[in-house]
């Protein structure tokens, strides 16, 4: 999926906040000028290594699946599985919609 960028799109580079100002090229991985209000630095940047902040909803969901692999993890500790890596959890569909169901059953957060 390609990313659309804007001129003053928030985006984050190395977990931090910085500002979009341009693609230079597209070609390759493509390159990327970004701002950081706070420095005022100006750098050029791999376009691959700047990503849009979370939208609440994608927030929202990412941290329900945390919390659902949270559970897991001591279900697992429990010696009641065996234990899987995050990545390996989430495309587990059957097992995530039933730790899922728990975590908004119990309201349970991370």
């Amino acid at each position: 999926m390609k990313i659309k960028w804007k001129n003053g799109d928030k985006c984050i580079y190395n977990g931090e906040d910085w500002q979009f100002v341009s693609i230079l090229s597209e070609e390759f991985h493509g390159t990327a000028v970004i701002f950081d209000e706070s420095t005022e630095d100006l750098i050029q940047v791999a376009l691959s290594t700047i990503t849009k902040p979370e939208t609440t909803q994608q927030r929202e969901e990412r941290e329900r699946l945390e919390a659902a692999y949270d559970l897991y993890l001591t279900q697992c500790l429990a010696g009641m599985c065996d234990r899987f890596t995050y990545e390996e959890f989430i495309k587990e569909k059957f097992l995530v919609k039933i730790w899922l169901q728990i975590v908004d059953k119990t309201n349970y957060r991370k």
